[in-house]
């Protein structure tokens, strides 16, 4: 009898095959933001492995399915998200927001003539994008026959595409899950970006309630003079809420730390301040990119307040030290960061020594010449107890005990106290090693929060209400060798906002801004979406220093 040859693959053989697509396909998603790399030294990008699973994932998923149409689709998209990411970065020198998509839809023709005006410098980012997935196309195709093939491949594929859909939709936060941040790789901020848009103001713009429209006028940014050699140091502390420090008449003792440098320090001051959102991932954007109005959209897409892009092209180093998580420094400038450290670089050791670890740190930067420091606290944050608990001197800050059967709202102030000793300990700290350091050049720093934390007021606990005791945040100042006629400023100032704040680092870095839509009178607190879609309210400060508060649309 003669044998039957069959001409279908081996089975292993198939599998192989199909793996092999997948790691193409992998390496291919990659490849673009590499490339880009060697045309933009300052280009960079960080390692995150969840993403790196998410994308290893679906490379496979894709090498399994049976429809090449299906292969062809999502790479098709894939290609358009990460070659827009990439031009815009090119271009805009940001990575594409959500609300830049929204932008692009409305004002296609402005977009349009923009990119079209240096398509000449663009076109080697494009084809450094499509090389790759040309790549990966062809092989799909030379492979097809060879690879092994199943339904059970659209299972995963579908469910690991709907990550970032379900991660707009759910939660408060909504859209500020999905804005992109630098440094991040170019396919994640694609993915990302077109989740908050589809997702999140696609559905709005169906429902009349889109994009604000706003008829705000561009700020005036000019370069004025500042000293040759200086230090400016921003200290973006956590949830810190003013009601809750003996630095602003609090009868318990949570700041002794800050009062000593009050009784000591030339250069001290400290009032109480508004900031301009009620979430860390609103408020910070806006602090970095020096914005009053909410809706000003134009400002986020191209940031051309940024106080890191300001620093750069002033000729400053630039770094961050974080206790933070990565996805915290979404709207902060990373690309305009000379290095970055959060908490992903000191996992281990922001356990074992707690925030004290920033000290280290900071003390590891090259003095000299022109800094700007932005140093990120994780406390206060809940669980308040986590602030101190590794720290061999604990009982220092455990100073407000909770006696048995009391409260659980008694022992959630009393572990905010306490987390408040053991923060305040940790920014003094940082303060005197800067001025300590500082020798005769000029050392400027900035101490606010990203918001305040309520603990109990109206009934309220935590961070998120859009209410003025959310916002209700310390400004604390304090240098060396300080410019006198600048200290003068600072001494003026009554019931600040994180906006004036961040106009005065501008001016320390060399630039006065000047905004023709502000009033001097009138700010704005942001509600959980950085475009005031989840709320605002307007503050008015009266001529008496007295501040009043309006919820508006």
């Amino acid at each position: 009898m003669q044998a039957t040859i069959s001409h279908k693959p081996a089975s292993e053989r198939a599998w192989f095959t199909s793996l092999v697509i997948a790691a193409i396909c992998f390496a291919g998603f990659l490849l673009p933001d590499w490339f880009l790399t060697f045309l933009k030294p300052e280009y960079h990008i960080r390692l995150e492995y969840d993403f790196f699973a998410w994308l290893a994932g679906t490379a496979v998923a894709l090498a399994f399915i049976p429809k090449r149409s299906v292969f062809v689709a999502v790479i098709g998209f894939f290609f358009i998200l990460q070659s827009a990411q990439l031009l815009h970065i090119e271009f805009f020198e940001s990575p594409l927001s959500p609300y830049s998509i929204a932008w692009g839809f409305a004002e296609y023709e402005d977009f349009a003539e923009g990119f079209l005006s240096a398509w000449k410098e663009l076109i080697p980012v494009w084809l450094l994008t499509l090389a790759p997935y040309l790549v990966m196309g062809f092989f799909f195709f030379r492979l097809d026959h060879k690879r092994r093939q199943s339904w059970l491949a659209y299972l995963p594929l579908l469910i690991l595409l709907a990550v970032f859909p379900y991660r707009t939709v759910k939660g408060d936060t909504g859209i500020n899950n999905m804005m992109p941040m630098s440094g991040r790789l170019s396919l994640y901020n694609g993915v990302r970006s077109a989740s908050g848009y589809l997702f999140a103001i696609l559905p709005r713009q169906f429902s009349g309630t889109d994009l604000p429209q706003n008829d705000y006028a561009l700020y005036d940014i000019r370069e004025i003079q500042t000293e040759p050699e200086l230090t400016v140091v921003l200290i973006m502390g956590e949830s810190l809420s003013v009601r809750h420090m003996s630095l602003f008449d609090y009868e318990r003792q949570t700041t002794p730390e800050l009062e000593a440098l009050q009784k000591t320090s030339r250069y001290f001051a400290a009032r109480p301040a508004i900031a301009g959102g009620v979430v860390t991932l609103v408020s910070i954007p806006l602090f970095m990119n020096v914005l009053r109005e909410p809706g000003f959209h134009q400002m986020l897409s191209n940031p051309q307040a940024n106080l890191f892009r300001l620093a750069k092209k002033n000729g400053f180093k630039t770094y961050i030290v974080s206790a933070q998580a990565n996805s915290a420094l979404n709207g902060v400038g990373a690309s305009w960061v000379d290095k970055t450290q959060t908490k992903e670089d000191h996992t281990k050791e922001l356990e074992e020594k707690g925030e004290i670890l920033l000290l280290d740190k900071i003390k590891a930067i090259p003095a000299g010449g022109r800094r700007f420091i932005m140093v990120h606290q994780r406390n206060i944050h809940t669980p308040y107890e986590n602030a101190y608990r590794n720290d061999p001197d604990k009982t220092r800050y455990e100073q407000f005990l909770t006696p048995a059967g009391a409260s659980q709202d008694e022992a959630k102030i009393n572990g905010y106290d306490n987390a408040m000793r053991y923060a305040e300990m940790v920014q003094a700290e940082i303060i005197r090693a800067f001025k300590s350091d500082a020798g005769t050049a000029p050392t400027y720093v900035f101490l606010v929060a990203d918001h305040g934390e309520l603990l109990g007021e109206r009934g309220k606990w935590g961070h998120g209400h859009l209410l003025p005791e959310t916002a209700d945040t310390p400004f604390i100042f304090d240098g060396s060798n300080v410019d006198e006629a600048f200290f003068e400023k600072i001494k003026a100032l009554i019931h600040p906002t994180n906006y004036e704040v961040a106009k005065l680092i501008a001016e320390k870095l060399g630039f006065e801004i000047e905004n023709p839509n502000e009033d001097g009178r009138t700010f704005f607190i942001n509600g959980n979406e950085i475009y005031g879609n989840a709320g605002k309210l307007k503050v008015t400060r009266h001529e008496d220093g007295a501040v009043t508060y309006e919820e508006v649309k």
